[in-house]
């Protein structure tokens, strides 16, 4: 991990660290609270806590899950109960900043500077505050006060320019900006505030080339960079340009919705007409703007907490800025809070070139809250409207194929396929003939399963799922034993700790008679995943060959309670009541 990696990690921890509570004594001496989160149930399962330990130990949970809205409760109560304690200030300072209530962020930092701690987000919250205030003198001052580390390199100097032209003072503004670091491994973001400066201050030749060159280091660059460049061309006549930059990243990303609907709109020379404005309306929207930018950054797991800062703090500053909302609304949905999503989601006008990625991420929303009709409508409906866009045929095929639909699911994916049909098939389309596969297999029509398995591993022959999936699936039919065997221990050698894969080695030595080594490898895969139905079947079977009857029983019972599928679990019903009919 790089050393800007690893700020960005802990930009949200206390420069402090408070000790000696109630609530780490509730954490059992050297155990650690992620430890401690691990053993405790779903936050949503838990009674209320009636103790003050409970209840940190319930906000904690929360915040493990991206829970924020069900751990700040938790965390408050705590607070109120000792409301000097420095780790529950951190705490609830962490979970003001995730819901967005920076007033409230600002009130527990500032009990946090009373007692001689400073939190780096809670500086930011101040500086936001500050903004919203109209405060600029306020706000260069928390900005000088950032501490010392590579991330503040980027991020104070570019933050101190837009105060500065948020004061009329474009010499100040250019000072700053000459304190951005030219050899930072985020160049490009160097470029673009440099590019921003300049358009603001209508130097649009510069900008222009700014912007070009923060363009020219990423091959798939951040599209408000795509926007501002193309903006600043049209501004100056150059519409043609504009329209080429877009064709350019178009060829290597035929279906980004953003792109086409940004470069029709050039096209119709929306801007020029008053139909579109540029973004760039207030010094507000270049710092909110770099908030975002760091949220962009910031896609891994485990940024999840600061990546939610960052964009509650640009939309704190620029409530309508719709990639924000998106990227805020997509991130809560991966945390079981998809009926907030939507409620952002549908904020978002039909105008908007985010339109018709919010509409699938609705839909995908829209079946994890158990509305798949709704879902399904609005997926057919997008595809009434450009039936050649792959994208909406493969979400509905997966949400078909997760409801057991799996002709339809079938149906579906072949439909992708044929869009696809137009170019030739490259390596990352295996996927796409993975799922076909599956969802025609479970169809009982094995001959298309065959077809789209085989051109998946053509696509990408070291595929372990694939592989895989083939392999067992021709096992499970009596066809091709051989190969079948051979291609599941290349998918196990790719994949030495996938239960699955372990599973389908195992049988495969079931098969043989060899019913020991299945035992040993049916043990490693349980080991692995201890509620898979199949899995403990297997076992259960191979556990009988040996004359290991009442453990197979056992086994078998056990898989029931994972609920198996209607055939799997009337085929464990008649073991269960008959044992095995081939055994020895």
């Amino acid at each position: 991990m790089s050393s800007l990696a690893v700020l960005m990690l802990t930009a949200c921890a206390v420069t402090e660290s408070p000790t000696g509570s109630v609530y780490e004594d509730a954490l059992d001496a050297g155990t650690s609270v992620t430890t401690v989160s691990a053993k405790m149930p779903s936050l949503v399962d838990m009674p209320p806590p009636t103790t003050q330990s409970g209840s940190y130990l319930a906000g904690r949970q929360g915040l493990m899950e991206g829970r924020y809205d069900l751990a700040w409760p938790y965390l408050h109560h705590s607070l109120l109960t000792d409301p000097g304690n420095r780790m529950l200030l951190q705490e609830n300072l962490n979970l003001a900043m995730a819901q967005g209530a920076v007033q409230q962020a600002v009130s527990y930092h500032q009990q946090l500077v009373a007692q001689g701690v400073t939190a780096p987000n809670g500086q930011l919250a101040m500086l936001v505050d500050a903004i919203q205030r109209g405060d600029w003198a306020a706000a260069e001052a928390v900005t000088t006060q950032l501490p010392n580390n590579e991330l503040n390199i980027l991020l104070r100097p570019a933050i101190q320019g837009w105060i500065r032209l948020a004061q009329d003072n474009p010499a100040g503004a250019r000072a700053a900006m000459l304190q951005m670091p030219l050899t930072h491994p985020l160049r490009w973001l160097v470029d673009n505030q440099i590019g921003l400066v300049g358009w603001w201050l209508g130097e649009l030749p510069a900008a222009e080339q700014a912007f070009s060159n923060a363009l020219g280091q990423d091959p798939q660059p951040p599209l408000r960079l795509v926007e501002s460049l193309t903006t600043v061309q049209q501004l100056q006549g150059r519409q043609t340009e504009a329209l080429a930059v877009f064709d350019r990243l178009l060829a290597q990303q035929p279906e980004n919705d953003w792109l086409l609907q940004m470069r029709r709109q050039t096209a119709q020379d929306a801007l020029a007409k008053g139909l579109a404005k540029p973004w760039l309306q207030r010094p507000q929207d270049g710092i909110a703007d770099l908030f975002l930018t760091m949220a962009m950054l910031l896609q891994d797991e485990q940024f999840r907490d600061a990546r939610v800062q960052y964009l509650q703090l640009a939309l704190a500053i620029s409530p309508d800025l719709e990639l924000a909302k998106m990227q805020l609304a997509r991130t809560l949905a991966g945390y079981d809070r998809c009926s907030e999503s939507l409620k952002i989601w549908h904020k978002i006008p039909r105008s908007s070139p985010w339109s018709w990625t919010v509409r699938l991420d609705e839909a995908r929303c829209l079946e994890l809250l158990d509305h798949r009709e709704e879902a399904i409508d609005q997926l057919e409906s997008l595809a009434s409207e450009r039936p050649n866009r792959r994208d909406v045929w493969m979400l509905l095929g997966d949400i078909h194929r997760n409801a057991s639909q799996f002709a339809d699911a079938q149906a579906a994916y072949g439909k992708a396929i044929a869009v696809k049909g137009a170019t030739p098939p490259q390596e990352g389309d295996w996927p796409l003939y993975y799922v076909a596969g599956i969802a025609a297999e479970q169809a009982k029509d094995w001959p298309s399963a065959e077809r789209y398995l085989k051109k998946a591993l053509e696509l990408s022959p070291n595929q372990p799922s694939v592989l895989n999936y083939l392999g067992y699936s021709w096992l499970d039919q009596g066809l091709d034993k051989g190969e079948a065997a051979e291609m599941i221990r290349q998918a196990l050698s790719l994949r030495p700790n996938d239960p699955y894969i372990t599973d389908s080695l195992a049988w495969v030595y079931y098969q043989q008679k060899q019913y020991d080594k299945a035992i040993e490898l049916l043990e490693r895969a349980l080991s692995l995943v201890a509620n898979d139905p199949v899995i403990t079947d297997h076992y259960a079977d191979a556990l009988w060959q040996v004359g290991r009857r009442m453990e197979a029983r056992y086994q078998w019972q056990r898989a029931l309670l994972f609920k198996p599928d209607e055939r799997l679990q009337e085929s464990i019903q008649g073991k269960l009541a008959n044992g095995l009919a081939n055994k020895n």
